[in-house]
């Protein structure tokens, strides 16, 4: 037995080039996932954005609007 393999074997966590590169690889995974994310959720907000603008520039809306209101008043 060599003394780099008592090292290894006695060390808590065995730390070989291996776990070095996973672990940065793990690190940026879980980045470049949070940007993905957020990408995905800032297109989904601008597309609400445009159908909230479309729907407030329809002719009908006000009609809508009103439709809406009536829904609300009614009971049950």
């Amino acid at each position: 037995m060599k003394d780099t393999d008592k090292f290894l074997i006695d060390s808590p966590k065995a730390e070989t080039p291996y776990d070095f590169w996973m672990d940065i690889l793990i690190k940026m995974l879980i980045v470049f996932g949070a940007l993905i994310l957020l990408l995905i959720y800032q297109y989904m907000y601008l597309k609400w954005l445009e159908i909230k603008e479309k729907w407030r520039r329809d002719p009908r809306s006000e009609e809508r609007g009103r439709v809406w209101i009536e829904l609300e008043r009614m009971p049950g």
